[in-house]
């Protein structure tokens, strides 16, 4: 990579040619990085240019590519869990309508997924819209996301209602899914298909027992809103969502990452931001770079990074131009030269093109180049090589094979099997 946009006496001709170069140091883009890099992230590059970066580092100031702070993270707990809120009366749930619903907190974008916390809640109403039995907990671990989250929900809700209840959801996604039975939800490409297999096989292919309402209403929604089997929405429908809801969230919040995670998280998400947008504006820059016209100064005219300044090629670098040859109207065959002077026979212009043939400054550059990095990849190589032949010397050898009774016996059977035969055929013979 030649940046052709500076000059021959860069100031810091040490990252000449590398995206470091161009990215940090180059002295045309010096002014908008003043202007657009935060100056923290500005100060901590230009510590670490004096010592070089390393190869973390190398990959996050130049591609905007850092390691995952997982490993610096408290995991998350991944054990299921089941927590009666209201235990059911003598332990005996009837036939009710069951509120199910999911919850998932501190998944955000900028926190990349990696403090994200699930909670499920269900609670059973009877037919006179008083609580029989409510209950929340924590989804296993390979149930990740909003909709394993809903979907364990209803799962805990039909394993513990009464058969024939019927049940209401705020996610339509799983509702549709339930809809589609018991063959859809065992197909190999599902992703959580033994979830939505079992609550399937738990509705006994009731699935129109499954509504779905709108969530997140306001007052004003009762009675304007309705649900997908057609009932209207009632105030009774918002408080029992209400309830389900709060009781989802606060399993979620009784596991709540700590401070220290947040703040990890959101510096990683802050640095990686800061050195993707810069890198956006350094490739911008670099195929369309503002400068004045020669003609006009006063007007502007954009280049690329790869265009401006030009090396000129002499002309001894160019080869001279061939026709080629093509039939003439008597039917012989024009084997000339296109030459632009077009005087002398073809073969002295040939014999003067080639004594004129040399090879220019940068045909001698750019085979000095190749040597050099086949010569550098040559070394790579065999140091390469030498390593890891050290590391395979290193390691233990196998035990050999272990030998059975059985086996010594058989090799012995047949080792004196073979003895009598050549004693049979020496005395034959």
């Amino acid at each position: 990579m030649y940046m052709r946009l500076c000059t021959e006496d860069d100031p810091d001709p040490k990252w000449a040619g590398t995206l470091t170069h161009r990215i940090w140091t180059c002295a045309v883009l010096q002014e908008h990085r003043e202007r657009l890099v935060p100056g923290w992230l500005l100060r901590s590059v230009t510590s670490k240019l004096r010592s070089g970066f390393s190869p973390e580092e190398l990959l996050l100031f130049t591609r905007a590519l850092m390691k995952s702070p997982e490993p610096r993270l408290e995991p998350c707990p991944a054990d299921e869990t089941f927590v009666w809120v209201h235990y059911p009366f003598r332990g005996d749930i009837g036939v009710g309508t069951v509120y199910v619903d999911g919850s998932r907190l501190y998944a955000e974008h900028r926190l990349a997924g990696l403090l994200a916390r699930q909670g499920w809640a269900f609670a059973i109403y009877d037919r006179y819209d008083e609580l029989i039995a409510a209950a929340k907990g924590r989804t296993a671990w390979w149930a990740s996301g909003i909709f394993a989250a809903e979907a364990w929900a209803l799962h805990q809700g039909t394993m513990q209602a009464f058969p024939g209840s019927t049940y209401v959801a705020d996610c339509l996604s799983v509702v549709k899914c339930v809809s589609r039975g018991t063959s859809w939800a065992n197909a190999p490409s599902r992703k959580y298909g033994r979830l939505l297999a079992q609550v399937v096989s738990s509705l006994d292919d009731g699935k129109e027992r499954v509504a779905w309402m709108p969530s997140h209403t306001t007052e004003a929604s009762v009675g304007q809103l309705h649900l997908s089997n057609g009932t209207r929405l009632s105030v009774h429908h918002r408080k029992a969502n209400g309830y389900v809801d709060r009781l989802a969230k606060s399993v979620a919040i009784e596991d709540k990452p700590p401070k220290r995670d947040f703040a990890i998280v959101n510096e990683c998400h802050s640095t990686v931001t800061a050195v993707a947008k810069w890198i956006g504006v350094c490739t911008e820059l670099a195929n369309h770079y503002p400068v004045p016209r020669p003609e006009d100064a006063s007007k502007i005219m954009y280049i690329r990074d790869s265009s401006a300044q030009r090396p000129k090629r002499s002309d001894s670098s160019v080869a001279p131009s061939v026709k080629p040859a093509s039939r003439t109207r008597d039917g012989t065959w024009d084997w000339d030269l296109c030459d632009p002077a077009r005087e002398g026979p073809a073969s002295k212009r040939l014999r003067t093109a080639a004594s004129d043939r040399r090879p220019a400054p940068t045909t001698l550059a750019k085979c000095k180049f190749d040597s050099q990095a086949s010569l550098h990849e040559q070394t790579l190589e065999a140091a390469f090589q030498e390593s890891w032949h050290e590391r395979v010397g290193q390691l233990p050898r196998p035990p050999p094979p272990v030998i059975s009774a059985a086996e010594r016996l058989d090799a012995i059977r047949r080792r004196r099997f073979g003895q009598s035969v050549t004693s049979l055929q020496e005395r034959t013979v």
